[in-house]
This record gives C-alpha cells, sequence and structure tokens, in this order.
C-alpha cells in the first residue's frame, strides 16, 4: 500500500530566551509548553502535535541551550537538547533576529554533526527596523548554517508560520501518522498542571527565587467547568519559602 502523508519528529533548539516555547503554541494553536522571561523555563522536552490531512509534525520543544552555567542542572538540560538533534528527522533551529553569536556559532556547530534537514526560523522580525539588516542578517546566517531553509518569523505576532511549515512539510520524510488526529500532546493533566503552576511562579516572582524550584501535582479533581488541582512547591532552601508563600 502506497503511503502519502508525511509524518516525522522536529527537534525544536536555538538558546534560552529565543521563542521556542511561544512559537510552538502558536504552531499548535493551543497551549502546551509554558513561557517566560526567564531564562531555561523549559525544563524538559515537550512534545507538541500538528495534523494537516496530508501532514503530521511532531514537535519536541527542547530546553535552552545554555554554554556558560556550570550547574548539574544546566547540563541535564543542554543534553537532553542535544539528544533530541539525534533522534529527530528535522532540527528546526531557532535564532533571534540578531547577528548570530559565539554561542550561536557553537550551537549550529553541534547540530550540523547530526547530519539532520536544518530548517533555520528567524524569530523576532517584527523588532527589525530596517529590511536591508534582515536581508544581511539571512545571508549570514544561510553562509554559516549552509542551509538554504531559513524563514524569517515572528512567533509572537504569528507572522510566517505559514511559510515555515510549508518548508518543514518539505522535509519530513514519508511515512503514516503516529499518533490520532485529534491529539495535540501527549502530557498527562497532573504534568502539565504543575508546569503551569511553575510557570506562573517565574513570572510573578522574576529573580527571587532561582531555578531550584519545581511542582508537583498531589491531586487533580475534574468538575463540571473546572479541573482543580492540589499542588506543592518545591524550593532549595528554607529562605525561599517565604519568598514564595508570603512571611
Amino acid at each position: 500500500m502506497t503511503v502519502d502523508t508525511k509524518c516525522g519528529y522536529i527537534a525544536i533548539v536555538g538558546q534560552p530566551n529565543v521563542g521556542k516555547s511561544t512559537l510552538l503554541n502558536h504552531l499548535l494553536g493551543e497551549k502546551v509548553s509554558i513561557t517566560a522571561r526567564k531564562a531555561q523555563t523549559t525544563r524538559q522536552q515537550i512534545l507538541g502535535i500538528k495534523t494537516t490531512t496530508s501532514c503530521q509534525y511532531i514537535f519536541v520543544d527542547t530546553p535552552g541551550i545554555h554554554f556558560k552555567g556550570k550547574h548539574k542542572l544546566n547540563q541535564m538540560m543542554n543534553r537532553a537538547a542535544t539528544s533530541s538533534c539525534q533522534d529527530a528527522d528535522v532540527i528546526l533551529l531557532v535564532l533571534p533576529a540578531k547577528p548570530l553569536t559565539d554561542d550561536d556559532k557553537k550551537i549550529i556547530a553541534n547540530i550540523l554533526q547530526y547530519g539532520r534537514p536544518l530548517v533555520v526560523a528567524i524569530n523576532k522580525i517584527d523588532q527589525v527596523k530596517q529590511k536591508q539588516q534582515l536581508l544581511e542578517l539571512l545571508q549570514s546566517t544561510r553562509d554559516f548554517t549552509l542551509s538554504d531553509h531559513i524563514v524569517p518569523i515572528s512567533a509572537l505576532k504569528g507572522e510566517q508560520l505559514d511559510s515555515l511549515i510549508e518548508v518543514l512539510e518539505a522535509q519530513l520524510p514519508t511515512n503514516p501518522f503516529f499518533f490520532p488526529d485529534a491529539e495535540v500532546t501527549i502530557q498527562d493533566d497532573k504534568t502539565f498542571a504543575a508546569e503551569l503552576v511553575r510557570e506562573k511562579l517565574i513570572r510573578i516572582l522574576g529573580q527571587e527565587v532561582p531555578h531550584g524550584l519545581t511542582v508537583l501535582v498531589d491531586e487533580l479533581s475534574y468538575e463540571t467547568k473546572l479541573i482543580r488541582a492540589k499542588a506543592t512547591i518545591y524550593v532549595a532552601r528554607d529562605s525561599h519559602k517565604p519568598i514564595v508563600i508570603g512571611h
């Protein structure tokens, strides 16, 4: 039997705070990955699934790759991001609309070794004032990545995302769909609820509490129009407790 559909895994990689999670949420039209201005909000691989009549895109939102941090948490998240590249059918590199940094170049050199098709999304183009500046940025990125698949986008405003989807589909292999058409994520309700609570904590507390904070949902109850969660917030030190709950 001939398969006339495409399906595959797309690893979304890049530095912290380049808009990977925002991009994933906009591509899916539904929130599956938390977002915040704080670096490395995403700690684990988040799977998001977009299905059309001809293609199923299985996105893996990875933690931001961070070279400066020596903490074990940074090292763990870097491994999670790079391992996704090894298993992916396509790598989607998200870069900000700025000249390439040394860390960007390190990431590019790292992912090129996997030999996967590379698509580059230049994000936050709405912040670029001059068209010539954007053209120069696209050319320098093409020269360094050796990729002909570079799409300028604005994840926040949803600009050029249709073009990005078309480019990604062209790179995906021919396969039957791996998930049911209606599936958007494989995260269970407890995991997603815990991530939502952690997102709010990060946004409200800002720089006051470092990454030594996590949330576990102890209980979920389903009401007619409401899911009620009871959660425990874990912090690294006793001194962080009053910052979270108040004196």
